[in-house]
């Protein structure tokens, strides 16, 4: 059953089953098993469907085996013969017999090695039976019991061996992406729309708990036209179903489709309107996959009914037997012949787990208690192994023995329910929290809203209060469960490990792409780089569409996140998406792809550069791989480009260079001179401009400030970096392509050939500008331009370390990297590589730029320090060397090395420099990024000390022990003690030195949070430092 939240699912499933309509319903879970029902055979008049009572079962059993010879006791074992088949329909007991059961199913199996495989059983002798007393009943032995209770009587009738199995379908959008996960290829799907809305109007999404209804507020996507195509062809596109005990020629060949019209005693629904409807849906005239109903002398693609009829109403049973009638003739059934056996363990399973349930225990079992029930029936492990899978495969029982082999989920609605509360918590309003869960805070709410992050705690808080936990299924379970779906992603921070294990490193945090907003704006396309396309080829009569599968998009993203080492986490902010249905990720530390899901197909754009660009496709594209194998869809996709002409496709061909498109002149795109298209599929520019990371798994290409304007800078502001932060954010950058040759292969450093420097580079270069990441020197590359009469910077490798050499303002400058690894962060580097670059040059002054991180100072009259904000040191306390006590730390070096006097001078902000007051310097001024909605819009420049210390820090308690031994740190970082070692420990005439670097977190156990900050904050310190040095006072350095 699918459709939009409202359009009457449940209520259609009561009409077919003739029962009353509901008075209220609460927003149905992700999937549900809504009814487990049986064709009665009472006469060809008044055939109906009625829900499985227990009794009916038990019935059921009893009418197949009264021609038994005898039923077996609680002291017997089920007799076997040595030859016996559990195939074989020729069976004396309960447990032998097979009948053929014509079972529409909804799923077919997961596991492809054991699709033919018949369920096998090892002969067993019988054993003579013991007369020991029972101390508990087994439940197996019970359903054997009550069958045996059955009194044939002249209002028994004997079932028909017609099976269904309905699952109701949440409306949710986010509802719709999760369900192929617990769901598969159905052989009838019920599609049920509210006639009293247009066919393409949008559907507006309501949640109701306990009588409660909340908005959604999602921009619009879905009409009721949209959830039909995307049903249809999403259907379109599985694998053919695959069930045990069915010969392949009992297959039903495809999916067949009812599309159900409700509300349709409502004023609005006149005749003119339903004819205007289904003219509309005429595309679905010729399909003979959707089932249609004989009007008069025409066919309707839509049923109409009204699914509100009163109880008991003779419309309303001609309605259901109506109904029924329509879903009874669709000719999707197929013969299954199934043991006795099984349906008894089946029944065994139920039975157990609802008792369990009103024990006020959980409806799961565990593989020790299946054990048991499966034992009688002459089912080992090995058997109930298949037997699980089978079950899993067929019914909404959920089994995965590869993560959880000891629990078995004969009724899954709590736990799907909690996963669908998980979504839910964005829904509702805070007060209404506690219909969710106890005690929900509203940081955490926000979090999952506007990051997609949740923590442990919030999922513990919403399973206590569907109380699934106990000691055989933990929240553990829960996440491993979540995990092993790719329906979450374990958030790791990337950064060193620090020596302090903090509280946020043990919590951890984990990313549901399904809990973000829908986004309701794009970004302008890039033409740079054209977006390239993926999708499913539909072949429909004539017309050719492209269609994605329900549930790809945010499988494919939690996919791209694993790749850890390749992708991570973009900033948050109006540059990127992070939405359910758009994601921008961090690609290679330095580039952007923004991956929208078009519900057509998947759109990626990427901002790098073009030699890139076919690593980039292959790392979506085996991400969309990977997830069309646990859709069970077929995998081949196609690659496709909007036709610059009209309103089509340009489909890539095999051949990968030529498309086709149904334009009268083709505008084969990939065979013109247009580099923005041709760029994904082969390399655009020269090879000799490609570094060998691009040829190589998963190691980053070459960090370069790409020529081609591949980076948007749409809505920045003024004075602002583009959140690619591949462009200077202000004046005074170069546009020189630096390559970043510090490579690895296959985990070795590549061997490179030492490059001497001449004196005419060495000569008259007073600055040495020192950063430690590559995102540091990054912002430092930017704005570095080549030499007086030189067209291009200087790039040399010498003592083992790069060195660029150019002019930073109007000084020339030498531009040295401390640390190309994490392993390589601190002070120690720091030093080595600083002594390195100072044996070939000598520079008068040295300065560190980069990133620190903010602390909470007591100087007196001093603003506060934020994010973004630039620190100026004026001394660095030692915090490397320090005595760890009870509570607190200390200091072992208790003087801190003070930064050059005239490098203080100089760089203190010039509006309080009284330089400033004369006219001979100008005021820094920068803007932050728009991402900043609490802090000033201003970068603030600050002058005092820091704290160096060898952890990363991102804990509170640490960060306010760091501040108890130094009150007055405006900031803390790693390697300014390194820097300051090397520049006093220099040969005469020593340098001076300095730390610059602006805020990129504030240490306080949200790093992740913070991610956007750390580019923008390397771009403001090299941003601060080109300010000065291309500043008239410079001059006189």
């Amino acid at each position: 059953m699918h459709g939009a939240p409202g359009a009457g699912k449940t209520c259609s499933l009561r009409l077919l089953l003739n029962e009353p309509p509901p008075a209220f319903t609460n927003s149905t879970p992700i999937a549900c098993r809504a009814v487990q029902a049986t064709q009665l055979s009472i006469d060809e008049e008044n055939k109906t469907l009625k829900r499985i009572e227990e009794q009916d079962l038990y019935d059921q059993l009893a009418a197949h085996l009264k021609e038994n010879e005898k039923m077996p006791t609680e002291n017997d074992e089920a007799p076997m013969s040595e030859d016996d088949d559990i195939s074989d329909s020729s069976g004396e007991s309960l447990m032998e017999e097979s009948t053929t059961i014509e079972l529409p199913t909804n799923e077919p199996v997961k596991n492809e090695q054991s699709e033919n495989e018949p369920v096998k059983n090892k002969p067993a002798k019988k054993k003579p039976a013991e007369n020991k007393p029972i101390e508990k009943k087994p439940i197996e032995m019970e359903v054997i019991q009550k069958v045996t209770e059955v009194q044939p009587t002249t209002n028994t009738t004997k079932l028909s061996t017609n099976w269904v199995y309905f699952i109701d379908s949440g409306g949710q959008p986010a509802y719709r992406e999760l369900l192929p996960l617990f769901t598969r290829a159905a052989a009838l799907n019920i599609i049920t729309i509210d006639l009293t809305k247009g066919l393409d109007e949008k559907c507006k999404f309501q949640y109701r708990i306990d009588q409660n209804e909340a908005p959604i507020n999602t921009e619009l996507k879905f009409s009721n036209l949209d959830i039909i195509r995307s049903t249809i062809s999403s259907e379109a596109m599985l694998n053919s179903i695959k069930i045990p005990y069915v010969s392949e020629s009992d297959m039903p060949k495809h999916s067949h489709y009812i599309i159900l019209g409700t509300r349709a005693d409502d004023k609005s629904v006149t005749k003119e309107k339903l004819t205007e409807m289904n003219e509309s849906l005429r595309e679905y005239e010729s399909d003979d996959k959707v089932i249609k109903q004989k009007q008069h002398s025409d066919y309707s693609v839509i049923f109409a009914v009204d699914t509100l009829l009163p109880a008991g109403s003779q419309g309303r049973e001609k309605a259901s037997k109506s109904l029924y009638d329509t879903v009874a003739n669709c000719q999707v059934e197929m013969k299954v012949t199934l043991p006795i056996r099984l349906l008894t363990f089946e029944v065994a399973l139920q039975l157990e787990a609802r008792k369990k349930k009103e024990r006020s225990e959980q409806s799961f079992l565990t593989k020790e208690e299946v054990i048991k029930i499966g034992k009688p029936l002459r089912l080992d492990e090995s058997d109930i192994e298949d037997v699980l899978q089978y079950l899993h495969d067929v019914t909404i029982i959920l089994y995965y023995p590869d993560i959880l082999e000891n629990i078995i989920f004969v009724d899954p609605e709590p736990i799907l329910d909690v996963l669908s509360h998980l979504i839910a918590v964005t829904y509702i309003d805070h007060e209404k929290l506690h219909l969710i869960a106890d005690e929900i805070q509203v940081c955490e709410r926000n979090e999952l809203i506007k990051s997609g992050f949740f923590g442990k705690a919030l999922l513990e808080k919403i399973a206590k209060k569907q109380k699934i936990l106990n000691d055989y299924f933990q929240l553990s379970h829960m996440i491993k469960l979540l995990k092993h779906l790719h329906i979450i992603a374990e958030v790791k921070n990337k950064e060193e490990k620090v020596h302090v294990v903090t509280d946020i490193e043990k919590k951890g945090k984990y990313f549901f792409p399904c809990a973000l907003p829908s986004y309701n704006k794009l970004n302008p396309t890039p033409t740079t780089i054209r977006p390239l396309l993926i999708a499913w080829e539909i072949d429909d009569s004539d017309t050719t569409t492209l269609a994605i599968p329900q549930g790809l998009f945010p499988l494919t993203i939690v996919h791209l996140l694993e790749e850890k080492d390749v992708i991570g986490f973009s900033p948050v902010g109006k540059d990127y998406y992070r939405y359910h249905d758009a994601m921008s990720l961090r690609v290679y530390k330095y580039y952007t792809i923004d991956i929208i899901n078009r519900y057509t197909h998947i759109e990626t754009h990427f901002h790098g550069p073009k030699e890139s660009c076919p690593r980039i496709r292959e790392l979506v594209s085996n991400a969309i791989k990977k997830s069309s194998k646990e859709l069970d869809v077929d995998q081949n996709h196609i690659f496709a480009f909007k036709c610059p002409k009209k309103e089509s496709y340009c489909i890539v061909q095999k051949d990968k260079s030529s498309t086709l498109c149904p334009c009268k002149s083709p505008c084969d795109v990939l065979q013109g001179d247009d580099s923005s298209y041709r760029c994904w599929f082969k390399d655009s520019q020269s090879s000799s401009q490609v570094s060998d990371d691009t040829t190589q798994d998963n190691t980053a290409p070459a960090p370069t400030t790409p020529d081609d304007g591949a980076t948007s800078n749409a809505g920045t502001e003024e004075g602002q970096p583009s959140a690619q932060v591949n462009q200077p954010p202000t004046t005074g950058g170069g546009n020189t392509t630096i390559i970043h040759h510090h490579h690895h292969y296959n985990n070795h450093e590549i061997k490179r050939q030492e490059e001497n420097v001449s004196d005419d580079v060495t000569k008259g270069i007073k600055f040495l500008l020192m950063t430690a990441t590559d995102l540091e020197l990054k912002g430092v590359l930017e704005r570095l331009k080549p030499l007086d009469g030189r067209d291009e910077v200087i790039e040399k490798f010498k003592n083992g370390v790069d060195m660029y050499i150019g002019k930073f303002g109007k000084h020339p400058v030498v531009v040295g990297q401390s640390a190309h690894t994490k392993e390589e962060q601190g002070s120690i580097r720091a030093i080595v590589v600083t002594n390195k670059i100072m044996e070939i040059f000598k520079p008068k002054y040295i300065i560190a730029i980069g990133v620190c991180f903010g602390m909470d100072h007591s100087i007196k009259d001093q603003e506060p320090v934020n994010l973004g904000d630039v620190i100026v040191s004026d001394c660095i306390a030692n915090l490397y060397n320090i005595r760890v006590e009870p509570g607190c730390i200390k200091a072992r070096i208790t003087d801190a090395d003070k930064a050059g006097g005239t490098l203080v001078s100089f760089f203190r902000n010039p509006r309080n420099d009284i330089a400033s007051l004369i006219g001979k310097s100008r005021a820094f001024k920068m803007m932050k990024p728009s991402f900043d909605k609490e802090n000033a819009k201003e970068v603030k420049v600050h002058c005092g000390p820091m704290v160096s210390t060898p952890a990363l820090v991102d804990d509170a308690e640490f960060k306010e022990k760091l501040r108890e031994v130094r009150p007055d740190a405006l900031a803390g970082e790693m390697e300014g003690v390194g820097i300051f070692h090397a520049a006093s420990n220099a040969h005469p005439p020593k340098p001076e030195a300095i730390v610059i670097k602006a805020v990129g977190d504030l240490a306080d156990g949200k790093k992740i949070e913070y991610e956007a900050w750390k580019p923008f904050a390397c771009q403001a310190a090299a941003e601060y430092v080109l300010h000065h040095l291309d500043d008239d006072r410079a001059i006189d350095l």
